[in-house]
C-alpha cells in the first residue's frame, strides 16, 4: 500500500499551501439536466444530496420547475451563479397573483378581478439543506383602478399591473443580506454567510471549517481501478494569517503515512507535521488525483493546529471493493479462428516488412447496422471477410463476396465509400512487389474489383490507408502509407468522385523524402474546418502538416514531435478542451547501456493547445513505457465520460536476441483518470494478450453500449476482447447522415454535453496501424441518463443541435 500514498503525498504540500488562495472555478455555460433535476427538488422542500462543495458563494434564481429565472440575468456577475458548482443558495422564484377586488362593470361585463402580480422568492442554502428558507416578497405595481381601467370589452378577463422590476427585486435582494457586501468585515460575503448559515453581522461567525473530500464526497465508495481525487478546504475564520502547523497523513491495513516538506513521503508510527505557515482561506483545491488504490479500506487525514490553541481535523473515508469490470477474451466463440502466417522464410528487407504486418478493416459492408471485419491473413491461405451475424459470432463470407486474394502478401485493409453511393468499398494494400486491390461494393453483398481502373500505378509497398475530404469536394481522397518507399512518393491521391484515384503528391506539397511514414491520420489540428495530416513515422520522420485551404500542406513539425520509432497513431481529444490531440506508439527499452538500431525512450503524447501547436505531456500523462508499441486507439472503454488508450506491441526480429525482451510484451491499456494522467490496467481488466500485435479495431461488435477489442497478431490467431460489465456507464453511440458522396460524413464533428463536461468526436476513415475504426461516434455518459445537447458540425459547415437526448441508444442524425 505504500506506493499509491507515496504517490498520493510525493507532490501535495508544497503546491497545495501556494494554491491555498485560489479556488477552483468550473466554467459552465448554462444548468444540465440533472442540475435542473436537483434544483426543482429543492424548490419543491426536498433536500437531494449535493456533492461536497465548500467553495459555492454565489446565488442562483431558478422558476419553481427548474428553469433559470430571467431575473438571473438582472444579479451582479460577482454574485450571479451559471451552475450548481459555484451556488451556494438557490431562490426559488414564484409569480403569485393577488386579487385586491373585482371591480363590477355592469350586466354586459360582469365582475372582473383587479389583480396584483408579486414575486414570491424562497431562498435556500445548499449548504444547510432541511433549514426553513428565507422568504421575500417583492410586490409588483398597484393595477390601474376600477374607475381608471379604461376601455373594458369581451376580451377583458382581469385589470392587472406590471411584476416588479428586475432593479427593485435586486434592490429587496440586498435589503435581506443576500449579495457581496461585507458588513461584518470577517472576509465572508453576506450572500455567503447566508449559505454556511452564519450571522452576517458577526465577525466571529461563521467560526473556523476544515474539509477533505474524496471525489466530492466524505465517505466514497469506489470500485478497484477508478480514479480518486481528493480535495481540502480551510476556513480558519477570524485567526486567518495565524500561525498554524499542518498535518496531512494517510490510514491504510499498511500503517500510517505521512508527507514531510518538501518532496519526502515516508511510513510514521504517529502523525507528523508536514510544514508550518500562515492560517490560509482556500475552498476546494484539488490536491492530488491518485492513479488506483487497491480493495480495502482508507482513511485521508487533513488537520490544522493554529496557533497552538486551535486543532482542527477532519477525514474523508474511502472504500475500494472490486470492479465487475473485465474484458472477456470470445475470440473463438464469436467463430474468428484464423492463423496469419507467410510461407517464405527469406530474411532482409522483405522478412522485416512481413513481421511488421498483420492489418483489419472494420465496417457494416452489408448495411445491416453490425460492424463487419476483412483481414489480410498472409501468404498462408485466403483473407478472410468476417460478416457479424449481430448475435455475437461471425460468418466468413470472403469468397462469397469475391475479395479473398488468396496467396498475395497483404498488409493493411479499410473500408470506405469511395463513389458515395451509400455501400462501403474495400481497398486492400501490399507489400513485396504485391499491389494494392481496390473493391467496388456492389451492394448485395459482393464487391467489384476494379484494381485496373483504380489510377494505382506500379508500387512495391503500400502498408495501410487513410480516407478523407482534405480537399473538400465532396468525396473521400486517400493517403497511403508506404514505409521507406525510396524513390516513389505515392502518398496522397484525389478522388474524382468515381474511385478513380490521381496520385496528387507532388501537387499538394507533400515531401517526399521526410518520411518513413507507417500510420497517417487525417485530423483537424487548429480547427479551421479543413483536415490537416498527423504522420507517424518510423526513424524520427513523425511529421505534422497543415492545411493551405486550398488543396496543398505545409510541413509545421518542431521539436516536440520527438519519438524515435512512430509506430502507430490514435487522435482524440483525451482532455475534453474541445480540440485533438496525438499519441504515437514507439519503443521503450530499458536497456540503456545498450547501442541498438531503435529509439529506447517510448510513446509520446502529444497535447494539443486548439491551434494546431502540440506540447509533450508524456510523463505528464503516464503512457511512455509500452514497449515495441503498434496499432493504438483512443476509446473510452468504461463510458465514463472521459477517451481512454489501448495500444498493442510486440517485436519478433526473426531469431535475432537483441529483441528478447519484445516477444511477449502484453498489451497495454490506459484508463483515465480524468484530470490529465492514465493508469494502465490491462493485466487487471483480463487483457492478458501478449503475442506480437500489430492492427486493433476498438468498436462495439455486439451493440451492448461499450467498446470491446480486435487484435490482428503477427505470424498468430487473433484475439476479440468483449467488454464486460455492469456498473459502467451509460452511453450513446451516434452515426451521421452524409453530404454529396461523403455518405458517412467523415470529418464532421460531433459535441456531446451532459453534466457540464462538452466531449467531441471528429468522424474519420483512419489507421490506428494498418487498421481501422469504424465510423461512428462512441460517448461515455457516466451515471446521466441523457445528454443535454448535441451539436453536429458537417464538414460544409452545416450545424444542426438536439437536446435532451435519452441514453443508451444508437442514434442516426440526419441533416437539417
Amino acid at each position: 500500500m505504500r506506493t499509491p500514498f507515496f504517490l498520493l503525498f510525493s507532490l501535495i504540500l508544497l503546491a497545495t499551501l501556494q494554491a491555498f488562495t485560489l479556488q477552483v472555478v468550473l466554467a459552465q455555460p448554462s444548468l444540465t439536466s440533472t442540475d435542473r433535476a436537483l434544483v426543482k427538488a429543492v424548490c419543491n422542500g426536498q433536500t437531494p444530496e449535493f456533492p461536497v462543495l465548500t467553495g459555492r458563494k454565489q446565488l442562483l434564481l431558478i422558476n419553481t420547475d427548474g428553469s433559470t429565472s430571467s431575473l438571473q440575468d438582472a444579479l451582479p456577475s460577482s454574485s450571479s451563479a451559471g451552475n450548481l458548482d459555484k451556488t451556494g443558495a438557490v431562490g426559488c422564484v414564484t409569480v403569485i397573483e393577488t386579487t385586491l377586488e373585482n371591480c363590477d362593470f355592469g350586466l354586459l361585463f360582469g365582475d372582473i378581478p383587479r389583480v396584483r402580480q408579486d414575486y414570491l422568492i424562497q431562498f435556500y442554502s445548499l449548504e444547510t439543506m432541511g433549514n426553513s428558507p428565507l422568504d421575500l416578497l417583492v410586490t409588483g405595481e398597484t393595477p390601474a383602478a376600477c374607475d381608471n381601467a379604461g376601455t373594458i370589452d369581451s376580451t377583458v378577463k382581469r385589470i392587472s399591473g406590471d411584476l416588479a422590476s428586475p432593479s427593485a427585486v435586486m434592490l429587496a435582494i440586498e435589503n435581506q443580506l443576500l449579495d457581496t457586501q461585507d458588513l461584518d468585515e470577517d472576509g465572508y460575503s453576506n450572500l455567503e454567510e447566508f449559505a454556511q448559515g452564519s450571522d452576517p453581522l458577526d465577525g466571529d461567525s461563521p467560526g473556523m471549517e476544515i474539509v477533505v473530500s474524496a471525489n466530492n464526497t466524505r465517505h466514497l465508495v469506489i470500485a478497484e481501478g477508478e480514479a480518486i481525487t481528493l480535495s481540502i478546504s480551510l476556513n480558519p475564520g477570524s485567526r486567518r494569517k495565524a500561525r498554524t502547523e499542518y498535518f496531512l497523513y494517510a490510514d491504510s491495513l499498511a500503517g500510517m503515512f505521512a508527507y514531510f516538506y518538501p518532496k519526502r513521503f515516508e511510513p510514521v508510527n504517529n502523525r507528523e507535521r508536514a510544514v508550518t505557515g500562515p492560517a490560509l482561506r482556500f475552498n476546494d483545491v484539488n490536491i492530488i488525483t491518485l492513479p488506483a488504490l487497491g480493495v480495502g479500506e482508507y482513511e485521508v487525514v487533513f488537520e490544522v493546529e493554529i496557533e497552538d490553541e486551535a486543532l482542527l481535523r477532519d477525514v474523508a473515508t474511502i472504500t475500494v471493493v472490486p470492479n465487475d469490470w473485465q474484458f472477456t477474451p470470445v475470440t473463438e466463440a464469436a467463430g474468428l479462428e484464423y492463423k496469419h502466417g507467410f510461407s517464405e522464410t527469406n530474411t532482409g528487407s522483405a522478412h522485416d516488412r512481413r513481421t511488421n504486418s498483420a492489418g483489419v478493416a472494420a465496417g457494416d459492408y452489408d448495411g445491416d447496422g453490425w460492424i463487419d471485419l476483412y483481414i489480410p491473413t498472409g501468404t498462408n491461405g485466403p483473407n478472410l471477410l468476417f460478416r457479424n451475424l449481430g448475435n455475437g459470432t461471425f460468418e466468413e463470407t470472403g469468397s462469397a463476396a469475391g475479395v479473398t486474394l488468396t496467396g498475395e502478401e497483404n498488409t493493411g485493409a479499410t473500408f470506405a465509400d469511395l463513389n458515395g453511393d451509400g455501400w462501403l468499398d474495400l481497398i486492400v494494400l501490399g507489400m513485396n512487389g504485391t499491389q494494392p486491390s481496390l473493391f467496388m461494393n456492389i451492394g448485395n453483398g459482393t464487391f467489384e474489383d476494379i484494381s485496373a481502373d483504380s489510377g494505382f500505378s506500379e508500387m512495391s509497398l503500400s502498408y495501410g490507408a487513410s480516407f478523407a475530404d482534405y480537399d473538400r469536394d465532396g468525396d473521400l481522397d486517400l493517403w497511403i502509407n508506404h514505409w521507406l518507399f525510396a524513390g516513389e512518393k505515392k502518398y496522397l491521391w484525389e478522388n474524382d468522385g468515381t474511385g478513380f484515384f490521381m496520385d496528387v503528391t507532388d501537387e499538394a506539397g507533400i515531401p517526399g523524402d521526410t518520411t518513413a511514414d507507417f500510420t497517417t491520420n487525417f485530423a483537424d489540428i487548429n480547427s479551421d474546418g479543413w483536415l490537416d495530416l498527423l504522420i507517424s513515422g518510423d526513424y524520427e520522420s513523425s511529421q505534422v502538416m497543415l492545411s493551405n485551404q486550398d488543396g496543398t500542406f505545409s510541413l509545421t513539425t518542431t521539436e516536440i514531435i520527438s519519438d524515435e520509432n512512430g509506430m502507430g497513431g490514435a487522435v482524440g481529444d483525451y482532455d475534453n478542451d474541445g480540440d485533438l490531440d496525438w499519441f504515437v506508439t514507439s519503443i521503450y527499452d530499458y536497456r540503456t547501456h545498450q547501442d541498438y538500431p531503435w529509439g529506447i525512450t517510448g510513446n509520446r503524447f502529444y497535447q494539443n493547445d486548439g491551434k494546431g501547436n502540440f506540447q509533450d505531456v508524456t510523463d505528464e500523462t503516464g503512457t511512455r513505457i509500452g514497449h515495441w508499441g503498434w496499432g493504438a486507439c483512443f476509446a473510452d472503454f468504461n463510458n465514463d465520460g472521459w477517451l481512454d488508450l489501448f495500444h498493442v506491441n510486440g517485436f519478433s526480429g526473426g531469431g535475432d536476441a537483441s529483441v528478447s525482451p519484445f516477444l511477449e510484451d502484453y498489451s497495454q491499456l490506459f484508463i483515465s483518470d480524468q484530470n490529465g494522467g492514465f493508469l494502465e490496467r490491462a493485466i487487471p481488466l483480463g487483457i492478458s494478450d501478449n503475442r506480437q500485435g500489430r492492427g486493433i479495431v476498438c468498436f462495439d461488435y455486439d451493440r451492448d453500449g461499450d467498446i470491446d477489442l480486435f487484435i490482428a497478431n503477427n505470424r498468430q490467431a487473433p484475439v476479440l476482447y468483449r467488454n464486460d460489465s455492469t456498473s459502467n456507464g451509460n452511453y450513446l453511440n451516434i452515426k451521421l447522415e452524409g453530404e454529396q458522396k461523403n455518405s458517412e460524413a467523415v470529418g464532421a464533428r460531433i459535441y456531446l454535453t451532459t453534466n457540464g463536461i462538452t466531449q467531441m468526436r471528429e468522424l474519420r476513415v483512419g489507421s490506428n496501424y494498418m487498421s481501422q475504426n469504424p465510423v461512428e461516434a462512441h460517448f461515455g455518459l457516466g451515471t446521466a441518463t441523457a445528454a443535454d445537447m448535441i451539436r453536429i458540425v458537417w464538414p460544409s459547415g452545416t450545424e444542426k443541435i438536439l437536446e435532451d437526448v435519452d441514453a443508451n441508444q444508437m442514434l442516426f442524425i440526419s441533416l437539417p
